[in-house]
């Protein structure tokens, strides 16, 4: 396929390529039609055009961006975990006072910055 799509062929569109700087081959003169359906209008197109040039949607990007937030608080949690295992080693916390530490640190976070659980419930909602 790639021989095919990256071979040199001839056509009235080969002037219009060269003088575009591209080369003569299947892959650009398919680069061009799918361009210009999409300046016409064809969403399909465009959508096409947007994924082969490394655009994401709107969705895509929110979608990282949870990720790599959910991703950040999850390091987060298990950093407090440690700290609270610390407390715990030092001064002999039971259970009990472990998870309230815990819980009082998590809570800390959500007070200090609002949007602290959205990328954490994004992340496991795409997961089912």
């Amino acid at each position: 396929m790639n021989i095919l799509l990256t071979s040199e062929f001839k056509d009235e569109n080969a002037d219009i390529l060269k003088a575009m700087g591209l080369e003569c081959t299947a892959e650009s003169a398919m680069n061009v039609m799918m361009i210009r359906k999409a300046l016409a209008g064809d969403v399909r197109a465009y959508e096409a055009v947007a994924r082969y040039s490394g655009q994401e949607t709107e969705k895509e990007a929110r979608t990282n961006k949870y990720i790599a937030q959910a991703d950040e608080y999850r390091a987060r949690i298990e950093k407090l975990k440690a700290e609270v295992e610390q407390l715990r080693n030092a001064g002999g916390m039971n259970a009990e006072d472990k998870i309230e530490a815990l819980f009082r640190k998590i809570d800390e976070g959500l007070n200090n910055e609002p949007s602290y659980g959205e990328g954490f419930i994004m992340r496991y909602s795409d997961d089912e």
